[in-house]
């Protein structure tokens, strides 16, 4: 059985900024970005720590992104541990491939968003 201490790490060391592929405001101008905003949360408050994207759900895309190689999570509104948007940015096929995912498609859909990727103007936008 866990004691305090450990129990207090793991609940402390679990959110959006310990993930592998955390990397904080590092946007470049030259890369495409994605975008995912939850639209219906969990709770009215979008700054709870229960009302966006789950914990499994940000580990799975985290692996996903692992695999894909090229692209990061840059930031994230909302609580630390369910943020209610994520902003990722690297090649553009890398973000279509991310948001191409059968589950990435699923995890936007509950929450009545789609994954946008915009590339390096405004004009020029993609909703998959």
């Amino acid at each position: 059985m866990k004691n305090f201490f450990q129990l207090r790490e793991g609940i402390l060391s679990e959110d959006i900024r310990s993930l592998k592929n955390w990397d904080d405001r590092n946007r470049k101008g030259h890369e495409a970005r994605a975008y995912i905003e939850v639209v219906k949360g969990n709770s009215s408050n979008k700054y709870d720590d229960d009302y966006g994207i789950t914990k499994d759900e940000m580990a799975y895309m985290d692996k996903l992104i692992s695999k894909i190689k090229g692209m990061h999570i840059t930031s994230f509104e909302g609580g630390s541990g369910a943020p209610a948007s994520m902003e990722f940015y690297g090649k553009q096929s890398s973000l279509e491939k991310f948001a191409k995912d059968r589950k990435i498609q699923q995890i936007a859909k509950k929450y009545k968003s789609k994954p946008e990727i915009y590339l390096n103007d405004k004009a020029n936008t993609k909703v998959l």
